[in-house]
């Protein structure tokens, strides 16, 4: 089984948490937004899931194995960046960062 946590309920988190719902082997563990409406959201939809505001939360439970991030792109390269040096397999939406230099960096 690989646990998931999602970072951004937004435009396409939304999407990627009804497509990895469906996939067998995987749990969404939890999903992560500041926004406390998209949470609400989350709970109406999908009860199962764990909500938090706090991302350092997913980086420090062992139980989650994978991130996905899907969040403005103004926030790509530092939550990826900590979620990479956490130790969690990593997706995150284009672009990967802003910045060549930074892309580079998380590669």
């Amino acid at each position: 089984m690989i646990r998931i946590a999602l970072v951004g309920f937004g435009h396409w988190g939304p999407n990627y948490l009804r497509i990895f719902q469906l996939l067998d082997g995987v749990e969404i563990k939890a999903v992560c937004d500041r926004d406390p409406a998209a949470l609400q959201k989350v709970r109406k939809l999908f009860p199962s899931v764990q909500t938090v505001t706090d991302f350092s939360r997913l980086t420090e439970d062992p139980q989650v194995d994978a991130v996905i991030i899907a969040t403005p792109a103004t926030s790509h390269y530092e939550l990826t960046k900590k979620s990479l040096e956490a130790g969690k397999h990593t997706l995150v939406e284009k672009p990967l960062a802003l910045t060549v230099e930074e892309s580079e960096e998380l590669v």
